[in-house]
């Protein structure tokens, strides 16, 4: 089922920290990331942008680019794990991520260089997901 292949893009809902295939148009908090430079934010060698609004995500995709970054996305479930934990204070339930399968349905790959973000990489899908669906 692809609710009429709709559900290209990846959110990131916390409270049960499992990734879905929503629609694009939809709008969701977003994240940016960065190369690190001294702030507050950093972990590791990057550092984070919430956004305080809501978006699509090519507005969301837009709007980090535009400042140098791209949308989140964790390279290890360590990573996943420590943003999970800054969320977990700002009250975020979902947060769109830099994964979609816009170019090729059912191949989920990274919207900033192309890599597989999908089920050949570590996978935090809810059980079912990717579906198209719901």
């Amino acid at each position: 089922n692809n609710d009429e292949g709709i559900e290209d893009c990846v959110w990131w809902e916390l409270p049960n920290n499992a990734w879905n295939d929503v629609p694009c148009d939809f709008e969701y908090r977003y994240m940016c990331k960065y190369k690190s430079q001294p702030t507050i934010n950093t972990l590791g060698e990057y550092t984070y942008f919430l956004s305080g609004k809501i978006a699509t995500y090519t507005i969301a995709k837009s709007v980090c680019q535009s400042y140098g970054g791209h949308l989140m996305w964790g390279s290890t479930r360590e990573e996943f794990s420590q943003l999970r934990s800054l969320f977990n204070l700002s009250g975020i339930n979902q947060i769109f991520l830099g994964c979609n399968d816009i170019a090729k349905e059912g191949t989920f790959v990274l919207d900033y260089d192309g890599a597989s973000c999908g089920r050949n990489s570590f996978n935090m899908f809810r059980s079912g997901e990717p579906n198209d669906h719901e």
